[in-house]
């Protein structure tokens, strides 16, 4: 017997179920009864919030979930471990062959706006708002130190004095 994809509809196969969970509270290996065969995280405040998951059994190797990642894996029950952070954390599961539930990973939010890039290149280009001062020191036939080691320093320039009518070798 064949059935159309309204038949799995009206049976509940190949429809998506939402899990929620709350990251203000850690977890350690709690037992959710939910069953499917794909498991994903659709949503979380951080791309890097993260979730441990283990399938069927408490005692199977945890796999680590972050938004985005999905498994097709038949499961009856998971047992999630998490970490205190904030926010709630959005996973979608759902029964059926691939073909009537697909999770496409969300995208992502963007890193930062324009203005947030062009005030960082901005800032980069003006290079340190603390005045460093100058410094004249004359160079002959020997190697002379010019300027000295300084971690914080972004840049220098050296140039010649506006009387000087000879060559600057660095």
């Amino acid at each position: 017997m064949t059935m159309n994809i309204a038949e799995y509809i009206q049976q509940g196969i190949g429809q998506p179920r939402k899990l929620t969970l709350d990251l203000n509270v850690a977890l350690t290996n709690h037992r959710f009864a939910i069953s499917g065969t794909q498991f994903g995280v659709w949503h979380s405040p951080l791309a890097t919030d993260e979730i441990n998951v283990r399938f069927n059994q408490n005692q199977a190797v945890p796999i680590p979930f972050r938004r985005g990642r999905v498994l097709a894996v038949p499961f009856n029950k998971v047992f999630i471990s998490t970490v205190s952070g904030t926010g709630s954390m959005d996973i979608l599961y759902g029964h059926g062959a691939m073909d009537l539930f697909r999770i496409f990973p969300s995208i992502p939010e963007p890193f930062t706006s324009m203005e947030t890039i062009l005030g960082e290149m901005r800032d980069e280009l003006r290079g340190g708002v603390l005045p460093e001062g100058y410094g004249i020191d004359a160079v002959g036939v020997a190697a002379v130190e010019v300027i000295p080691a300084n971690v914080d320093r972004i840049g220098c320039s050296i140039q010649a004095r506006w009387d000087n009518a000879g060559i600057i070798y660095v």
